[in-house]
């Protein structure tokens, strides 16, 4: 098959993901994540229109991807939500430094470059 590069640059995409939220994937959660990762600033309500979920389901994406999901356990720390200055009902999203690491990492793989530093980046921000 002529695509065998793209496919494997997606699996090794999917799988850097799945290193990234302890192997949590769901297309679901992937995409919410790179939703964000597309336009950061946005939010909840604005994320789930564009992605075609329901607003309940990425409020859940959402709070599994930030600092504590919805059940109040250490989420995956990728993204996070800051409430909006101007209106203090909302809250914006926004990658975090892991977040923003994994996001280079996966365009790299996407890319077919390398993306050494960045994965020692996000190797350090593990912990």
């Amino acid at each position: 098959m002529e695509h065998t590069g793209a496919f494997e640059r997606l699996q090794r995409c999917l799988a850097a993901f799945q290193r990234a939220t302890h192997g949590a994937v769901s297309i679901q959660l992937l995409v919410t994540f790179l939703e964000v990762a597309r336009g950061e600033g946005r939010t909840q309500v604005e994320i789930a229109k564009a992605i075609g979920l329901p607003e309940s389901t990425s409020s859940r994406q959402l709070l599994d991807l930030g600092p504590f999901d919805r059940k109040k356990q250490p989420g995956f720390g990728l993204v996070d939500g800051r409430i909006d200055p101007m209106d203090m009902r909302v809250k914006r999203y926004m990658l975090t430094p892991r977040g923003k690491a994994l996001a280079e990492i996966m365009a790299a793989l996407l890319a077919g470059e390398a993306p050494t530093a960045l994965a020692r980046e996000l190797a350090a921000l593990e912990g």
